[in-house]
């Protein structure tokens, strides 16, 4: 089977590769020659790569020219909609643009598949271009190949039986290929898939600050809230899934979801004052303020102001990537230089990055915002730092001097004795 995969960002490129090494025929299209020329991967697809390269190098070709999906049996969308920061909305001109420009090489009735976010309400103008189907993924950065092999489960969201039809028959052959078990599959119109994707997004978002609520209090009455939170997310009704105190939510996906999300509720109750949009405000207002938490605990210990220089660990949105958009540690590293700190930063997914030992040697404290491994053992020899602040539960306090205090997210100020 000949398959097309318009945009060839990170969700576009592994959902590529990974097709390929199941051997069917892939042409990745960007209009973007420099995402052609160097694709973006991530750790799941380097080691399809590794697995599998000769088979993907043979199964995939990656161009600019629609001519060549004209034999396509299929063609996936995975083109962003960006949020639009005067509208608060996501922006589908990017993918209305595949749909006109796919319309013109393929005029016959086509096989369009969304995977990535799309606004609610975004039915009203594609299905005027032509049928499709939406099939929003939930997959995570690091690991999207993980995302696509064991998704949570499908909701298969259109209004044409063909193509209903003919994406039945793709994702039956696909699991089978995978030789995994297809997860639990729902079949629903364009705005019930729509929306079930922000919703999706939005569980995540609020589980994450929901235990960063909890670690809040927590860390005031020195009450051990990994431990709460280790024990209530094993209860089934609440789920250990995204329990886990630390920094802010960000990155490409929750952060953009959530505010399209409050933006459609503000449009749906319109003519009515409603608490469940305050409820999902509250959620961006918690998280927001979460970002800057950690210039409330540095000020406790007198250590903002000009002359003081604090090293932040961890510009990424989280570990393991290189990925700082929408990152809440850039914003609390721009934050704490309006207030005169002089801001140290590393992070070792990064290039043009300082030395993590001369940082801990000059700076006065440290911020912990993400759970790099080599952020376990701080090397801390010099005798200016005086605080580490651990919002990602990863530093183990018995490698620090004695003279350092010690606050870790969820507990507050940690005896050294």
């Amino acid at each position: 089977m000949k398959v097309a995969v318009i945009g060839i960002g990170g969700i576009g490129y592994s959902w590529a590769t990974l097709l390929a090494s199941l051997g069917y025929q892939v042409v990745g299209i960007d209009k973007n020659s420099e995402a052609i020329k160097k694709p973006r991967t991530d750790r799941s697809v380097q080691e399809l790569f590794r697995k599998n390269n000769s088979k993907i190098k043979k199964n995939l070709k990656l161009t600019t020219d629609y001519q060549q999906i004209k034999d396509s049996e299929i063609v996936f969308c995975t083109v962003n909609a960006w949020l639009d920061e005067k509208t608060q909305q996501l922006d589908l001109k990017p993918v209305q643009s595949v749909f006109e420009s796919v319309k013109k090489v393929i005029p016959k009735p086509t096989n369009i598949v969304v995977i990535t976010t799309l606004p609610y309400g975004a039915w009203k103008t594609l299905s005027i271009i032509c049928d499709y189907c939406y099939i929003p993924q939930m997959v995570t950065q690091g690991i999207y190949i993980k995302g696509y092999i064991n998704p949570p489960f499908l909701i298969i969201g259109t209004e044409s039986k063909r193509i209903q039809k003919q994406v039945e028959s793709f994702y039956k052959d696909f699991f089978k290929k995978l030789k995994v078990k297809q997860p639990l599959t729902f079949f629903a119109d364009y705005k019930t898939s729509e929306m079930a994707k922000l919703v999706a997004n939005a569980g995540p978002s609020m589980k994450i600050t929901f235990a960063n609520a909890i670690s809040a209090f927590c860390e005031k009455e020195g009450i051990d809230g990994n431990l709460i939170l280790d024990a209530v997310g094993n209860d089934s009704r609440v789920g250990r899934g995204f329990l886990r105190p630390g920094y802010a939510y960000g990155g490409e996906c929750l952060p953009k979801d959530m505010q399209a999300l409050i933006t459609t509720l503000r449009q749906i109750f319109a003519d009515e004052p409603s608490k469940v949009t305050e409820f999902f405000e509250t959620i961006n207002a918690i998280n927001d303020e979460r970002i800057l938490n950690p210039i409330k605990v540095l000020e406790s210990q007198n250590l903002i102001g000009s002359g003081k220089k604090i090293a932040v660990l961890g510009l990424a949105y989280k570990a393991g990537i290189s990925d700082a958009r929408s990152s809440p540690s850039v914003i609390l590293v721009e934050e704490l230089k309006k207030l005169g700190v002089t801001v140290l930063t590393y992070d070792p997914n990064l290039s043009n990055q300082n030395k993590l030992n001369d940082l801990l040697r000059e700076c006065n404290a440290v911020v912990v915002t993400t759970a790099e491994p080599e952020f376990r053992k701080l090397n801390i020899s010099g005798k200016n730092c005086k605080v580490v602040l651990d919002y990602a539960n990863i530093v183990d306090p018995r490698y620090l001097p004695e003279q350092i205090s010690f606050f870790k997210v969820s507990r507050g100020w940690l005896s050294r004795l």
